[in-house]
């Protein structure tokens, strides 16, 4: 700010405030042209001008907080007010709000300078927006993935690893075709980098019994799942699914357990894999997994059947616990029956089983008809989902529990119907990838149980309507399968009977495993 002068070329300096480090002022606040110099008549020389960086969605988090705000942070997550604070916070927001707020609890990087951090913090970021979406279900698993899994984070590198590497995992599977080659190869290299620092770091746990060991232990066997199943890798996904379920028989069964269940996760990790195994053993063609109903919560009576459901999620919810009781139920091979006369009494407690699930089944289809008087929500998928596993579940009425029913075709259209439109609601310009076997198992299960070739075919161009994959269940690969089964069935080559689906020990199945693991 200078003063004007009659001689020229000469100005005045007014004295100026004393600047300080922190903050410059002017004659006052205003901008551009400062109060003083417009009423003085002097030529303000204004404000440096401030440059707004716009934020970049993918690093904006991971550059802004310092690290006194990453320990308030921490200390935050690990005060048991604060605790109480944050949960009261989280109850009031809707899922898709906490699956945020969580993001905001991860610890950052201590290196932001680096493209390896920079890499850390947007593939945790997009596990917590994005893949925690995906993974969760309506099993009953409490409050695991939204207050346990932030919390084992914080306190442990190994679930960090594994996320961050899931969480990459996910974005190249949502983002396929979109990613330059040169690229693949970069982010195929900061997956298994981080897998490896996961596994450096679960060897040493795995030397320790203690119980908190065994959950992080079970928690890195169903990340690991997820991760080796977003790659394609069924095999290994299987070997790891195999493995963390032994773990859980071993636990029953030499009492470890009553240790373990005192933290409450137990029982939660449990549900997830039988769900998992549930899902992998959709068409019980070979039982490879353990046994676990050990673990399973008792069944609730079944309710009025003329009462019907508050909510379609209540419905749901009880029809899931149905699955995994039924999954459950292990039927002898008629060869290993007459091997072992024993055997039979076995089959017949394992039929009584049956006949019990199927007579709570018969209850909830009571109770839903009457949900669906009182809804009637013909154009949501929820309710579309519903009817579709209850079409699947009314197939087998009538039938022993180890005998496959045969559809015929005027059975068959009204349900591919119902699964085309589910399949037009969902998205169609990414990849989906869920937990939940709603469509996937059922177009295979259509295939296999009805010989119509019109039907089969109608199947197989409902896999391909959607890049959708269902754990171990890819719609592309199962049309593919399924289409070339087809072709042979119409040449004569075979019959229309059921292919090979598994999961087998044997390569040309669809879904296929080592059996040396």
């Amino acid at each position: 700010m200078v003063e004007k002068s009659n001689n020229k070329g000469h100005a005045k300096p007014l004295a100026k405030p004393k600047r300080t480090r922190a903050y410059a002022p002017k004659c006052d606040e205003e901008r551009p042209t400062c109060l003083r110099c417009r009423e003085g008549g002097w030529k303000c020389d204004g404000y440096a001008p401030v440059t707004k960086r716009s934020p970049n969605k993918s690093t904006c988090t991971s550059t802004c907080t310092s690290d006194e705000e990453n320990s308030s942070v921490k200390d935050s997550v690990a005060n048991p007010t604060t605790q109480g604070a944050i949960v009261k916070m989280f109850s009031s927001q809707t899922p898709t709000a906490r699956l945020q707020s969580a993001a905001q609890l991860l610890p950052r990087p201590t290196s932001l300078d680096t493209l390896e951090s920079l890499l850390e913090r947007r593939f945790l970021g997009h596990f917590f927006k994005f893949t925690l979406n995906s993974i969760s279900s309506s099993y009953d698993t409490g409050n695991f993935w939204l207050w346990t899994l932030p919390n084992l984070i914080q306190d442990h590198r190994l679930i960090r690893h594994s996320i961050t590497a899931l969480g990459a995992a996910h974005w190249m599977f949502q983002s396929d075709g979109l990613i330059a080659p040169n690229q693949i190869t970069q982010y195929n290299g900061f997956i298994h980098r981080q897998y490896t620092m996961a596994i450096s770091h679960l060897i040493p746990i795995m030397s320790n019994n203690q119980s908190e060991n065994i959950e992080l232990v079970l928690v890195s066997c169903l990340l690991f799942i997820y991760l080796e199943t977003l790659q394609g890798h069924h095999s290994e996904a299987l070997r790891h699914l195999i493995s963390g379920q032994k773990l859980l028989k071993n636990l029953s069964q030499r009492g470890s357990m009553s240790c373990v269940e005192a933290t409450g996760m137990l029982p939660k990790i449990a549900t997830l894999f039988r769900a998992l195994g549930s899902i992998v053993n959709a068409f019980g063609e070979n039982k490879i997994l353990s046994d676990l109903t050990v673990y399973a919560k008792p069944m609730h009576g079944p309710g009025d059947p003329n009462q019907p459901y508050d909510s379609l999620t209540k419905a749901m919810d009880d029809l899931t616990l149905l699955e995994l009781e039924l999954s459950d139920i292990q039927c002898p091979e008629e060869e290993a029956i007459r091997r072992n006369s024993k055997l039979e009494e076995e089959r017949d407690r394992q039929q009584k089983m049956y006949d019990a699930v199927i007579q709570r089944f018969l209850v909830w289809d009571k109770r839903f008809a009457e949900t669906e008087k009182v809804m009637s929500p013909s154009d949501n998928y929820d309710f579309l989902n519903l009817k579709v596993q209850q079409a699947m579940w009314q197939l087998v009425l009538g039938e022993e529990f180890d005998e496959e029913p045969e559809l015929q075709p005027e059975e068959c259209w009204p349900l591919l119907d119902m699964i085309e439109k589910m399949l037009i609601m969902t998205p169609s310009t990414q990849r989906t990838f869920a937990l939940r076997a709603d469509l996937i198992p059922p177009l295979i299960g259509i295939y296999g149980t009805c010989p119509d070739f019109a039907v089969r075919r109608r199947a197989i161009t409902l896999l391909r309507l959607r890049r959708r994959k269902e754990l171990v269940w890819d719609g592309e690969e199962a049309a593919d399968f399924l289409e070339n089964d087809l072709k042979m069935c119409m040449v004569g080559l075979k019959t229309p009977s059921w292919p090979d689906i598994g999961p087998l020990a044997n390569k040309n199945a669809l879904l296929s495993y080592d059996d040396g693991n």
